[in-house]
């Protein structure tokens, strides 16, 4: 029985989209910010204009007058959106003119204009308009997906990354891949390894801390306990040191603290149980329950540990240790762990009682309002 991976689903979209630009820069080469192609060969606006047929300046390339005039007003036109339409016309019209190459220079860089004021949504209509003319622009790729990332339309966003990682395995864009692998209704478990491993082994856990969570999540549904307890470390390294979102309600953000740091350290209990470190696995279990008490799942499972190692490490004293633990654990309702309390709880108290259980209910009763023992 593993912990319930739904928990974070609200908060992970909240949180979404802060994450990027604080851990995009400076690690690898952005595909953004590559020159776009044959950039430096672009025609100067306001050059002499070739007649048609004549030799252009740079020795090799031909355009005719009327080619050169149609790039000329569809690339200066000063309304954006406009621009967009023309330079796209201008490439459909004169699919073999060389003056292509460099409209298709002119749409990026007005690609990068949309990014640089951050216009996400700008971005990603326009790239795919550039993409439906020209489906290998690396470039194009990257900023049509960054943008539908940057809307939250992530299933829209994951092909392009996926194609530009392909190409260009860079650590961001390995961030952004993973973030949406581990986002519902785009989860996907072997992509969100793939890629956010990747991710947390080239950035800081405070940059990663989404992340991590999910990633946490998959190695304990996968009973890998060992890898699940070495990423909670990272998820409370992180929350050592990284700070509200400004999209975050201080009561949103609370909530996915605690409620992460909890998971984190039954993680860690968990791993503790797997190796018979008892002491350790009390320490854990006892902290998640301080750190989060609102889910039922996360009780149940801390107190069936706690009356386990209470039961090995004192089985003279079980009444006063393990049975407390156990029946607080048999009261969360709906609890995975709920029956196996219970079980044990009934068990233990017949040892006790001679084979009855008259009175359990009663010591249950008394049991749930009495703390655990240090």
């Amino acid at each position: 029985m593993t912990i319930v991976r739904s928990l974070t689903k609200n908060c992970f979209l909240l949180l979404l989209l802060v994450a990027l630009p604080a851990v995009a820069q400076g690690q690898g080469q952005n595909p953004a910010q590559q020159p776009a192609q044959d950039q430096q060969q672009q025609p100067a606006q306001g050059q002499q204009q070739p007649a048609q047929g004549e030799q252009a300046q740079d020795g090799d390339v031909r355009y005719t007058a009327e080619e050169y005039a149609a790039y000329q007003k569809a690339t200066e036109e000063p309304d954006l959106a406009k621009r967009e339409d023309a330079i796209i016309a201008f490439v459909k019209a004169n699919p073999k003119s060389s003056l292509v190459q460099y409209a298709k220079t002119s749409y990026s860089q007005l690609l990068l204009e949309y990014r640089k004021t951050s216009d996400w949504q700008k971005l990603a209509t326009a790239g795919e308009k550039l993409l439906a003319i020209s489906p290998d622009d690396v470039q194009a790729m990257y900023l049509t997906g960054e943008g539908f990332f940057n809307t939250q339309q992530l299933a829209k966003a994951a092909p392009y990354l996926e194609k530009v990682y392909v190409k260009q395995p860079e650590p961001a864009i390995a961030f952004m891949l993973a973030n949406i692998f581990a986002t519902s209704p785009t989860n996907d478990d072997a992509k969100l390894l793939q890629y956010g491993e990747i991710a947390c082994s080239k950035f800081e856990p405070k940059d990663c801390h989404q992340i991590l969570t999910a990633l946490m999540r998959v190695y304990l549904d996968k009973k890998q306990w060992a890898k699940g307890a070495d990423t909670a470390k990272k998820v409370l390294q992180a929350f050592e040191t990284i700070q509200k979102p400004p999209t975050a309600s201080q009561a949103d953000w609370d909530e996915y603290i605690s409620r992460e740091k909890a998971i984190a350290y039954s993680a860690l209990g968990r791993q503790a149980f797997d190796t018979g470190n008892m002491q350790a696995m009390i320490s854990n279990y006892k902290q998640a329950l301080k750190t989060y008490k609102k889910n039922a799942n996360l009780n149940a499972e801390a107190y069936y540990h706690i009356g386990y190692a209470m039961w090995k490490l004192q089985p003279a004293a079980v009444e006063d240790g393990a049975m407390i633990a156990f029946a607080k654990g048999s009261q969360e309702k709906g609890a995975p762990y709920a029956k196996p309390c219970l079980d044990q709880l009934e068990h233990l108290y017949k040892v006790i009682h001679n084979g009855s259980s008259a009175g359990l209910d009663e010591f249950i009763e008394e049991a749930v309002k009495k703390p655990l023992p240090s």
